[in-house]
């Protein structure tokens, strides 16, 4: 697992994920920081984030890039890339008929509460016991509402941000207690 933490004011935004993830949100902002400092970009070399500027350059961006002090589990070493989430496809197999009438009942504010009524909604309502980011992308599409931009993103700020679901691959998505709590008790309903 790669993690990336830039800010903008101090040049630090947080990303993990697998290292093309990061590599890529890495790259984008990495153009955006260089256009905005006027600073001349160096090379496409990840090794190193971006290069301390001068002193007499504006001190407005510092991107630094960590990586993770722990060994990489064996589905995440057997893979290269994330096994092709950020483009995620349909799950043609799905029955999603009483879905619609679920996902009435609550107004969900944010992707983070989407994803997990989508999730609980698979788990604990049609009983399937493995979810995967495919699943919740055909309930997206099914609901006609908009795929987050950063697709895998999405669910690692469901996961840490909220803590409302919990894996170690997005081929097996599970619910956490907070989620299930979460969708019992504190979700905005429809009105």
């Amino acid at each position: 697992m790669v993690k990336l933490n830039i800010d903008i004011h101090r040049g630090v935004l947080e990303v993990e994920g697998s290292e093309d993830l990061v590599l890529r949100i890495y790259d984008d902002f990495k153009d955006r920081l260089l256009s905005d400092t006027g600073m001349p970009e160096k090379n496409n070399d990840h090794s190193e984030a971006l290069e301390t500027p001068s002193p007499s350059a504006p001190k407005k961006a510092r991107v630094r890039k960590r990586v993770s002090k722990s060994p990489p589990s064996n589905k995440e070493a057997s893979k290269k890339s994330n096994g092709g989430h950020d483009s995620p496809k349909i799950n043609a197999d799905l029955d999603l008929r009483g879905l619609e009438e679920f996902y009435s009942k609550y107004a969900p504010s944010n992707n983070n509460e989407k994803i997990l009524l989508f999730v609980f909604y698979l788990k604990e309502i049609m009983n399937i016991a493995q979810v995967s980011s495919n699943d919740v992308f055909t309930c997206f599409k099914k609901m006609n509402q908009k795929i987050p931009k950063a697709y895998v993103q999405a669910f690692i700020d469901t996961r840490g941000q909220k803590g409302f679901v919990k894996y170690e691959s997005l081929d097996d998505i599970e619910l956490s207690i907070n989620g299930q709590n979460f969708v019992q008790f504190d979700m905005k309903k429809a009105e």
